[in-house]
């Protein structure tokens, strides 16, 4: 489900600002049915989220590790995603992503990069860094290192990255935590 608000006043920055988006944030919120969310409208779901899995070989072309930034990873619990999965973010669902349930990561959501990670898949051997973005930044980082380590150890080819938003600081948290990998890199 999504609310469309434009105009002058609707701004990414400023949600909480405009009072039609926080007037309908809040009936999202509270309402126990779909057909209770206000203006909110049911968004048709297309299957492309995900282009990694046996898009076409990569072997030969240089790896690019796609870092996506926060509520990038899908995440599951007993093998069912719950996260991206638009029916688990009505109310009362969320609560499945507590930090003392036993979740997992699946895979990355391309979202709205679909298109420019398929055009990069031609050049590169696009692998996504999968991460539990719930955990604190350290860990995710320290994974990361972990990752960018075995792919480094594996190939003669160059490694790129290509981060995200927020998955920018995960990379920052390898570049600050650990130097010797991030030097192998550059």
């Amino acid at each position: 489900y999504y609310f469309d608000d434009r105009g002058a006043g609707v701004c990414h920055f400023h949600y909480f600002r405009n009072p039609r988006t926080r007037e309908q944030i809040n009936v999202w919120l509270e309402a126990r049915t779909p057909r209770d969310a206000g203006e909110f409208l049911k968004l048709a779901w297309r299957d492309r989220n995900l282009i990694f899995p046996s898009l076409r070989g990569g072997e030969g072309l240089p790896v690019l590790l796609y870092v996506p930034g926060l509520f990038g990873t899908h995440l599951q619990e007993a093998g069912e995603t719950i996260w991206l999965d638009w029916k688990h973010l009505l109310p009362g669902s969320l609560d499945r992503l507590r930090m003392d349930r036993n979740v997992q990561t699946g895979d990355a959501v391309a979202g709205g990069h679909e298109d420019f990670l398929t055009a990069l898949n031609a050049s590169f051997n696009v692998t996504p860094f999968k991460y539990d973005w719930r955990k604190p930044l350290a860990d995710n980082a320290k994974a990361l290192a972990e990752l960018l380590t075995a792919l480094l150890d594996s190939t003669s080819l160059p490694v790129h990255m290509l981060t995200m938003s927020s998955g920018s600081m995960v990379l920052q948290g390898v570049i600050a935590g650990s130097p010797d990998v991030w030097k192998r890199i550059r």
